[in-house]
Parts: C-alpha cells; sequence; structure tokens
C-alpha cells in the first residue's frame, strides 16, 4: 500500500515548498520505505529509473524538513556515511544543523562527491557554508573549484530556484 501510494507521488511534478499533503501524511512509513527499499520496488522499468533519485531525494528533503532529526536518526540507525545522508535529499534542505553534516562529508569524498557537495553548500544561507564554499576554491579537484566558483557568483535565492528547492 505504502509502495502504490509512494510511486504516485513520486511520479508527479511538486516542489519542496509546496510538497504534496500525502507525501507529509504517509510520513515515517515513507521515510522507511525510501531508505530501504530496492529502487525496483518504485521504478521496474529503465524508463521510469530515470527521473526517481531526484523524486526520491526530494521526498526525504520534505520529510527532513518536518522532522530532520528524526530523518537523520533514521539514516545513522542504517549506519549511512555522511556522504550518503547528505547526497540523500538531506543537502536540499536549508537549515544551519546540515552544514556541519555536508562539510564532514566533503573530507575524504570523490571529486566528484565533493563538486554535489558543493552544490549543496550552495543552496544554505548559513554562514559557516558560505566559508565551505570559500576553501572549496582552492580544492585539489578543477570540478570542484568550478563548481564553488559557479555557486558564490550565484545569488543565493538564484541558487535555490536552480535547484528547484
Amino acid at each position: 500500500m505504502v509502495d502504490a501510494k509512494l510511486r504516485a507521488l513520486l511520479g508527479t511534478l511538486w516542489s519542496l515548498e509546496d510538497p504534496p499533503k500525502a507525501l507529509l501524511a504517509i510520513g515515517d512509513a515513507a521515510l522507511v520505505r525510501l531508505l530501504d527499499a530496492p529502487d525496483s520496488a518504485f521504478w521496474p522499468t529503465e524508463m521510469e529509473w530515470r527521473d526517481f533519485g531526484v523524486n526520491r531525494s526530494r521526498a526525504i528533503a520534505v520529510l527532513a524538513k518536518s522532522n530532520l532529526e528524526g530523518v537523520l536518526a533514521a539514516m545513522k540507525e542504517r549506519k549511512w556515511t555522511d556522504a550518503a545522508i547528505a547526497c540523500s535529499g538531506i543537502g536540499l534542505v536549508d537549515d544551519a544543523r546540515v552544514v556541519p553534516l555536508l562539510t564532514r562529508a566533503f573530507e575524504g569524498a570523490t571529486p566528484d562527491v565533493r563538486a554535489h557537495l558543493v552544490d549543496f553548500l550552495a543552496l544554505q544561507s548559513d554562514p559557516i557554508a558560505i566559508e565551505a564554499l570559500t576553501r572549496a576554491l582552492k580544492d585539489r579537484s578543477s570540478s570542484v573549484r568550478d563548481a564553488a566558483k559557479a555557486a558564490l557568483a550565484a545569488p543565493p535565492k538564484r541558487r535555490r530556484l536552480e535547484h528547484g528547492a
């Protein structure tokens, strides 16, 4: 039952500012399925899979906006790494409590993941995120430095719009 409801919600367009009320109504059951279910539970075909990652991340972000501590605890209980947590959708949540997680995940991550984390840091309004972006300008990877340059050049409101947040 939860899978059918989630599949319908994840297959529609919506923003983080105006999420479907049905997603919040499913609540913890939705979170458990989003964190534990194999991807094929929702999108068994290749065409359906294409947009699933984005929609899954947005759904996790919506649930985290309403209960960040609970979502983080559920991920840590599953022994997710900081990078996995950050890239799950938590990075889309503009909350000062997310910034330390993003900066910890940055250390030791691959260049691709670090560039992705730069994008999430750019969504944060916390001044510590801007400091982290400034440090990323000196990263050993050119893709991370380029992402940091772009992030710092974009006005904060524009950064949020580009991510659909």
